[in-house]
């Protein structure tokens, strides 16, 4: 479950220290997702600042997460475009300053939504130790195995109306994909007709010149019984024929390349 700061900065803080009295609560870390910071000869990013990550369910494709405060997990974009593996040195900009540049041991490497994939994962204690701002809006709350999740963030949300908002960390992942998809899902449409004027237009001059080359053949077959219908048939089954063909070929080279 995710708790989110809907009033005052230091009534949140508050908030988040009773919650963890809670009978429900297994842990609470607070948490800021949007900090920015600045790769060098890159370009700005935004890095998941967590307290801590010990207990936390963050995924990782290789690696682990921060444990100290020089230690970062990237992700894969800047792995594979900047050549960095676990073990080698990142430095980075903190803030807006160019006064807080820092050599981060990379210890792991990861996949995300957040900025296209292009993020990164620090601890807030290295933030602190450089006198850079954190404002932590929001926090994850872990509940013990048997808890009810609609009962606890009932109660959260009728107890602290007003100064913050339990919400379930799913839904927040469901608004994080539909940046992504819905801008694809957008431009699916447009593509699709395209696509179709475009397979319309090179149907219709593939038949026009298949009739243009074979004049002759087609009064052949005319002086010998058949008729036009049955040249318009020919035609269509031409024409299904490749397009089907066409189709197959475009699907797979969709399916290869789209994602």
């Amino acid at each position: 479950v995710t708790i989110q700061n809907t009033g005052d900065q230091e009534d949140y803080e508050k908030v988040l220290d009773e919650i963890k009295k809670e009978n429900d609560v297994k842990l609470v870390v607070k948490r800021n997702l949007e900090v920015g910071l600045c790769i060098p000869y890159e370009q700005s990013a935004n890095a998941m600042v967590y307290e801590n990550y010990d207990g936390l369910n963050m995924h990782v494709i290789s690696g682990r997460n921060p444990k100290n405060k020089n230690e970062i997990v990237i992700s894969n974009y800047y792995a594979k475009k900047m050549h960095k593996e676990i073990g080698d040195y990142m430095e980075v900009f903190l803030g807006d300053s160019t006064d807080s540049k820092v050599s981060l041991l990379i210890v792991g490497t990861c996949q995300g939504f957040y900025s296209m994939g292009k993020g990164v994962r620090i601890r807030s204690d290295l933030l602190m130790e450089h006198d850079i701002p954190l404002v932590c809006n929001e926090a994850s709350v872990y509940l013990k195995e048997g808890a009810d999740k609609d009962a606890f963030m009932k109660k959260i949300n009728e107890k602290y109306h007003g100064k913050a908002k339990a919400v379930l960390r799913e839904d927040m992942y469901d608004s994080i994909i539909d940046d992504i998809v819905n801008p694809q899902k957008a431009a699916l449409g447009p593509f699709i007709v395209l696509s179709l004027v475009l397979g319309t237009l090179n149907l219709m001059y593939i038949i026009y010149l298949k009739n243009l080359n074979g004049i002759h053949t087609y009064s052949i077959y005319k002086s010998i019984g058949y008729s036009v219908s049955h040249l318009v048939k020919m035609n269509c089954i031409y024409v299904a024929v490749i397009a089907l063909l066409s189709m197959a070929a475009a699907v797979l080279v969709f399916m290869i390349c789209f994602p």
